[in-house]
């Protein structure tokens, strides 16, 4: 599995989200670029908790390898 892993999805009627999926050391890394640029950011986390999370930045449960 990546460690981190972002996906960019993009709507005509939604505004541009980053999902990121994974919440180490190289996810949080990951989720501070466009954190900081103020884009809408989620971040996907097995527990649902993060522990440094960016200003506006979303966590959701989820585990990328769960069917």
């Amino acid at each position: 599995m990546n460690p981190g892993l972002l996906i960019r999805w993009n709507s005509a009627r939604a505004r541009e989200l980053d999902v990121i999926f994974g919440a180490g050391g190289i996810g949080l890394t990951i989720m501070m670029e466009p954190a900081a640029k103020g884009k809408r950011t989620r971040i996907v986390s097995r527990s649902g908790k993060v522990n440094f999370l960016s200003e506006g930045v979303e966590v959701v449960k989820g585990d990328a390898c769960q069917k």
